[in-house]
């Protein structure tokens, strides 16, 4: 009995710590002049990496190469934050195309014809960035209209150094009419920092990052590579299949996953992955029932069936319904995903009574003492792989997809 009570603590642990989501808070120092009322550059919001405050920047909607010029009269011009989210888009609206503006002085003496480091800590968007009137750089195409613009966030920091003035205006020309219904802040957020720590701090999130990626892959795909030889020599013994696809799932689950953050650049390459990341979150969940009806029955159960055409029109609700899914990825310690279709609530139900019949069968299992000592071992092994792996990997999945979210 012992035995029994060790499998079904990990599944236990594996629903608690699926409902148990803690989102992260954000944090940022604004420091103003006394004398001007603009945003001060100092030394401290440089050494902390913190990003300029998203708002109160000047907005302008339409296209105009004038407003770049550091000198142009812009106090007419409306305050808004750069995220463009939507309970905070300009008076105006967002017509895919305007300029954003900021004022500020350079405080410390030791800022001034210091290189520092300029990134987009987010674009949903395409952007041109100058700099007292200077373009710097372009992250994507900026377009008037949709089939002009190339979309792109660049994820590398870029050098920016400020010259021996003390006040400065940053212009930003910046478009975004391609992510506009799948992503619900447009804009974008700046951040100013030191170089080298920067360029340290975006090796080490990359190499943190591949690294994550090889294990959560490799560990996987070595049980899958071990069943799929058990099956061979064992065809009869089809747990050994349904294991390997499990176990390749959630490899291909991860891969897709973090290989998203290190190449995804734009909404639609997004989109893509998450399209791949449903399919195989399907055969997670497939593939993870077929094993345990097949370890504990003789034949596949009549409710198998009934999950099994549940998850297939979820597939392709999810693949049709793919653009009403909409999803923050502002920060980078939670995503915050809605939704105006039925992919995210079937993905969350569904899951939610998966989990709970492959409890059910465990149980059952147990109390009925299904597995014989013959090959309790075996069982014992599988079960214990199956649900360890499970335990580590199934928060991260359903924070993937199920991240803080809500239907609308």
């Amino acid at each position: 009995m012992k035995h029994y009570l060790v499998l079904s603590v990990p599944l236990i642990l594996v629903i608690c710590v699926f409902v148990h989501q803690v989102p992260a808070q954000d944090t940022e120092s604004i420091i103003v002049d006394p004398h001007t009322g603009k945003l001060a550059l100092a030394l401290v919001v440089i050494e902390h990496g913190e990003p300029w405050p998203a708002s109160p920047w000047k907005y302008h909607p339409g296209d105009n190469p004038e407003w770049a010029n550091p000198a142009y009269d812009d106090t007419d011009w409306e305050s808004v934050s750069t995220l463009l989210s939507q309970n905070a888009l300009p008076e105006s609206g967002w017509g895919g195309i305007g300029w954003f503006r900021l004022h500020f002085t350079v405080w410390d003496e030791q800022i001034k014809n210091m290189p520092l480091a300029l990134y987009m800590a987010y674009q949903a968007g395409a952007s041109e960035i100058y700099l007292d009137g200077k373009l710097l750089y372009a992250f994507g195409k900026v377009g008037t209209r949709k089939e002009e613009e190339e979309p792109y966030w660049e994820h590398n920091p870029q050098v920016i150094s400020f010259s021996g003035e003390t006040d400065h205006v940053i212009a930003v020309r910046y478009s975004n009419f391609s992510s506009y219904q799948s992503i619900p802040v447009q804009g974008f957020r700046l951040i100013v920092a030191r170089l080298n720590d920067s360029i340290k701090s975006r090796v080490t999130t990359v190499r943190e990052i591949t690294t994550f990626q090889m294990v959560w892959t490799a560990i996987p795909v070595f049980l899958m590579l071990q069943h799929l030889l058990l099956f061979f020599f064992y065809p009869r013994a089809r747990e050994n299949l349904y294991f390997a696809l499990l176990t390749g799932s959630f490899g291909a689950f991860f891969f897709l996953y973090l290989q998203s953050l290190i190449l995804a650049t734009s909404a639609t390459q997004l989109l893509f992955f998450l399209r791949l990341l449903i399919g195989v979150y399907v055969l997670i969940s497939l593939s993870g029932m077929l094993f345990l009806y097949t370890l504990f029955y003789s034949k596949l159960p009549k409710l198998f069936w009934l999950f099994l055409t549940g998850w297939i029109i979820t597939l392709f609700v999810g693949l049709s319904d793919i653009d009403k899914i909409i999803f923050d990825i502002t920060s980078m310690n939670s995503l915050n995903i809605s939704s105006t279709g039925l992919t995210v609530p079937l993905l969350f139900v569904l899951t939610v009574l998966t989990l709970l019949e492959m409890t059910r069968v465990i149980i059952v299992a147990i109390f009925k003492r299904k597995m014989a000592r013959g090959y309790l071992d075996l069982v014992h092994s599988r079960l214990l792989s199956f649900h360890s792996y499970s335990v580590l990997s199934f928060h991260e999945q359903a924070s993937i997809l199920f991240g803080n979210w809500e239907h609308s």
